[in-house]
């Protein structure tokens, strides 16, 4: 599923090759096998087509093809059962297709074809039964044990009268047809394939809002999803430009985009899209320091996280999803009061005036990029009465604003009928935007459970130990899964008009 961890990965090697060694390899040794296995007459058909070069060196096209087909699957970093299937067809089909193979070679593909055929419609029908039936005809008329007299004399009459071989042309078209099918299984099986399109490119995902807004709490459950292993976390902090201490902050706020080395944090998400690596210092939260920069490699998902994740044009338009986090004004001061006061060791006249000092800055650059987020998530108290009492004991809904609102009625009956949550639809307006309010007590076995029902298939994506939320984080966990799934299909459609 997920990019495999070192450890499981060893461990496959260890016992594969043990296996190897103790169960294949005196056959391989055996003269027997060489005879029968290696030297048989089939096997030698590999080799049948070739390119001379020079007077003694030979290319074999069929070998040369398929180890170019297996560099391409190697590369892809995800697969799938789908994908997996396709890349087997195709296999099979440049094996088939390029050498003289024997009719009995073909059945080695029927179930691929039969798969290719019942997911990807008509076209894929109409060209694995043409194939059927000139492959038929073609074994039918001029395979050994064949013998049609009057189909023998019309091709002996057509070959005499247009001086070519019939027989050519039909295998040629026998090949043909078969080369179309195999291009059309890479193409629909394996380009359009979910896996195939995070493989070409990491999914990134953009999260913005104020502080003590449950941003960073929010990313590590969608990590928690796609496995860590397959995540990079790209914090806005680490993109400061002074450490905590700093009189440079008595001048201006964190929400300042002059504060922050914003095209630094650009640049690094770009290098990282295209699979380099970086070198990029990180923030520590306990000591208010920069740590030593250190090298991060590029994953299969990519979360950008900060003030100013959809503030820039440059980087919004190098993510698939946006989304911004909001929260009842009361609640998020409590919250922030709370973590960095006891988290951080403020105190509490500090935090109080960041907070007096900030709210300009806020209305000014961070507020502004809801305007601009797929998805807009509030956290709101079900009882603000109990704000200043414990938080294990307050009660939370969240209300969603959804700028695509083309799954909405699918996402409402899901969580009302299998969770079994209140959802209040606010508003549904002529752009296709939705408003809905959700509450309840959701598990996280029900979180697993709607996933499941509304997007099967996005179950594949997910990583070893997959954790699922639940409350409210397990609401935003299967709307944010809904959106990755709206993303990757805006990517298939924009590869097909190209």
């Amino acid at each position: 599923k997920q990019r495999v961890p070192i450890s499981v990965l060893k461990k496959f090697t260890i016992f594969f090759l043990l296996s190897l060694l103790f169960i294949e390899a005196p056959f391989f040794l055996s003269e027997s096998f060489q005879i029968m296995v290696l030297g048989t007459r089939e096997v030698e058909k590999i080799y049948s087509m070739s390119i001379q070069v020079g007077n003694e060196n030979l290319i074999y096209l069929t070998i040369l093809v398929y180890l170019l087909l297996l560099y391409f699957f190697f590369r892809i970093r995800r697969v799938n059962f789908d994908l997996l299937i396709a890349a087997m067809g195709v296999g099979f089909s440049i094996i088939i297709l390029m050498t003289p193979s024997s009719p009995g070679w073909y059945l080695w593909v029927v179930p691929m074809l039969m798969l290719h055929q019942s997911r990807y419609g008509n076209r894929a029908v109409i060209l694995v039964g043409g194939f059927s039936i000139f492959f038929i005809l073609y074994h039918f008329i001029y395979s050994t044990g064949a013998s049609l007299i009057f189909v023998e004399d019309l091709n002996f009459q057509i070959d005499k009268l247009f001086n070519f071989k019939f027989q050519s042309i039909h295998y040629t078209l026998v090949i043909g047809l078969g080369v179309l099918i195999a291009i059309q299984m890479l193409r629909e099986g394996v380009r359009s394939n979910d896996y195939y399109q995070l493989g070409q490119r990491p999914l990134a995902l953009g999260i913005a809002g104020d502080s003590g807004t449950g941003k960073s709490t929010f990313s590590s459950s969608i990590a928690s999803l796609f496995g860590k292993h397959s995540t990079l976390e790209i914090s806005g902090d680490d993109y400061h430009n002074w450490d905590r201490k700093s009189p440079m902050w008595n001048m201006q706020t964190h929400l300042n985009p002059k504060s922050n080395r914003l095209f630094d944090m650009v640049r690094d998400v770009r290098k990282l899209l295209s699979d380099n690596a970086v070198y990029a210092r990180s923030y520590d939260h306990a000591t208010g320091r920069f740590l030593p920069p250190k090298m991060r490699k590029s994953s299969d998902v990519i979360l950008i996280t900060g003030l100013h994740a959809l503030y820039s044009k440059q980087l919004r338009e190098e993510l698939d999803v946006q989304i911004y986090m909001d929260m009842d004004t009361e609640f998020q001061v409590y919250l922030k009061m709370h973590r960095d006061t006891k988290e951080r060791g403020q105190k509490k006249e500090t935090v109080e005036e960041i907070i007096s000092r900030r709210q300009p800055d806020y209305k000014r650059f961070i507020q502004p990029q809801a305007e601009r987020a797929d998805v807009v998530f509030s956290l709101i108290p079900v009882n603000p009465d109990l704000i200043n009492k414990k938080i294990e004991d307050l009660n939370l809904k969240v209300r969603a604003l959804i700028r695509n609102g083309i799954y909405y009625d699918e996402l409402v009956r899901i969580l009302i009928g299998v969770c079994g949550l209140h959802v209040n639809i606010e508003s549904i307006d002529e752009k296709g935007e939705v408003v809905i309010e959700i509450s309840g007590d959701l598990a996280s076995e029900d979180t697993k459970l709607a996933i499941h029902v509304l997007l099967p298939h996005m179950e594949e994506l997910l990583g070893f130990g997959v954790i699922f939320g639940s409350g409210t984080l397990g609401v935003m966990q299967i709307i944010t899964l809904m959106e990755i799934n709206e993303a990757l299909k805006r990517r298939k459609k924009i590869k097909y008009e190209n």
